[in-house]
Order: structure tokens, then sequence, then C-alpha cells
């Protein structure tokens, strides 16, 4: 029962501090330093099979060691504990590269390699001696290999992410204009009337207000493209300021249409227009100017 207690209590202390506290500190440092890892969606699922892999051989070796059996339980010397710890930090190295790439983390991928490294240093100065009779065959392979082809491996897959890294650059932020939105609803079979004498009149004085550049700068004219839409034309007028608007005058469009055609004209054709207006909605808003 202490084993088991034991075996759990350091799975579960390795499981928190690599699988969550060192993946949060990872993503704080991408931030910070404005880092991403451009991947493509295929390397997701290398990255859930090499976390699987790499979560299963530590789980064996480390449960191994705590439960040895047999001939293993007569070999439970340093060196036998050194080739476990090996594939133990070898197991725990994949699932950092995996959950680096799953995360799109370059720091995380950095600290996975940190961590690979300095164990495989650190275990390479204690004391190798044969390995258990029943993993001979499986471990061998392994220990043959020299110590530093694995660092060099190691250092390899972890720079491999590098041409992929880039900064996240953080666009200019956006220059807004005020604007006047104007939304008309009509009444029904007379907004075709209402456009006739929008564009025949009221467009034409909104041109002219704009090339004077006295308070408008802009204007668009958008249709309804569905009917169930809740207005028949949306005005929208652009400005520098509407401060002077504050003032009880007549909008700039309609003293121009005074101008151009005469009040009795211009009074005849607003009050022709506003006949064909069921309901008229006005608010300012801020738009964003194209550089």
């Amino acid at each position: 029962m202490q084993r088991l207690l034991r075996f759990f209590l350091i799975f579960l202390s390795v499981f928190l501090i690599y699988f969550l506290a060192l993946p949060w500190i990872a993503i704080q440092l991408d931030h910070r330093f404005k880092l991403i890892w451009r991947l493509p969606f295929l390397m997701e699922t290398i990255a859930v099979i090499l976390i699987l892999s790499g979560i299963l051989l530590s789980f064996r070796y480390c449960w191994l060691q705590i439960f040895p059996k047999g001939m293993e339980s007569k070999s439970a010397r340093p060196g036998s504990l050194m080739h476990s710890l090996n594939f133990a930090i070898s197991g725990t190295w994949l699932c950092g590269i995996g959950l680096a790439i799953l995360l799109r983390s370059p720091c995380l991928l950095g600290f996975s390699g940190i961590v690979m490294i300095t164990g495989m240093l650190c275990a390479g100065r204690m004391e190798e001696q044969e390995l258990p009779a029943r993993f001979t065959k499986v471990l061998s392979l392994f220990t043959h290999i020299p110590r530093w082809a694995i660092l060099l491996f190691v250092l390899a897959i972890t720079v491999a992410g590098l041409p992929a890294l880039s900064e996240d650059k953080q666009p200019a932020p956006a220059v807004t204009e005020p604007g006047i939105l104007v939304q008309i609803r009509c009444k029904p079979g007379t907004a075709f009337l209402w456009e006739a004498d929008f564009n025949q009149h009221i467009r034409p004085a909104i041109e002219e207000v704009i090339a004077h550049g006295n308070t408008y700068t802009g204007f668009q004219f958008i249709k309804a493209a569905l009917p169930a839409q809740p207005f028949d034309f949306m005005l929208i007028y652009t400005g520098k300021s509407f401060a002077a608007l504050d003032k009880p005058a007549a909008p700039p469009q309609y003293a121009a249409l005074f101008q151009r055609e005469g009040t009795i004209r211009a009074l005849s054709v607003l009050k022709e227009m506003l006949s064909y207006e069921d309901q008229v909605t006005v608010t300012i808003v801020y738009l964003e100017r194209k550089r």
C-alpha cells in the first residue's frame, strides 16, 4: 500500500508540474514576447501520439522501478534505476514535445529540451551497472548509443521548430472618424418613390456639401438586400467632426437643397419624402477609415 501510494504521489506531482505549471509558464512567456509557432493541423495528430507514447513509457518504467518483480527485484541497484530514469526522462521529453506542438508554444518546446538535456547529464554522472535480464534486448540498444549523440538529437529536434517561429506583431491602431447612421423604413409600396426623390433632389445637395468640405467628408447609400431587414435604406454620413450640429439648425444637405431649389420647392420635396417614411432612426457611430 505504501509503494502504491508513493507511486501515485510521484506520478501526480510530475503530472501537475509538467502538464499544468510548466505549460502555463510557457504560454505566459509566449504572450510576453509575442511569439507564434505556426504549424500545420496535421501536427496535432502527431502531438497526440507523442503525448500518449511518452505517458505510457514513463508510466511503465516508473511502475516497474517501484514494483520490481522476479529478477528485476534483484537488480534494483543504482544502475538499473538510472536506466529506468533515462527512459522516464525520454518519455517526459516526448510528452513535452507533443504538448508544445499541441499548444503551439515555442517556449514549452525549449523547456522540454532543457529538461531532457539536464536529466541526461545528471543521469550520466551516476554509476551504470548491468541491465535487468528481462529488458536487456530492449534497453541495450539505448545504452550503446553515445550520450552525446542523444543530446545532439534532442537539440536538433528542439531547434527544428525555429523556422516556423515568428513574432506576433500587433496591428497599428485603427484610425476612426465619426459618422451619422440614418436608417429609413418606408411605408409599403413607397420605397421606390422615396428613392426617386432622394436621387433627384437630396443626393446632389449632399454631394455639394461634401465638395465644400465644411461638414461632411463622405457619404454612403445602402439599400436593403432582403425584405426582412428592418430598414429600406441606410445613409452613412462621415466627417471630421459634428460639433457644429449641436446647435439648432437645418442639416447641411437640407440647407444646400434650399439654396439649390428654393424654399417652396425644397419644402414640397421634403414633405413628399416625409409622407413616404414610416420610421427613421439616427445613430452616431465611429467608422474605421482606410489609409
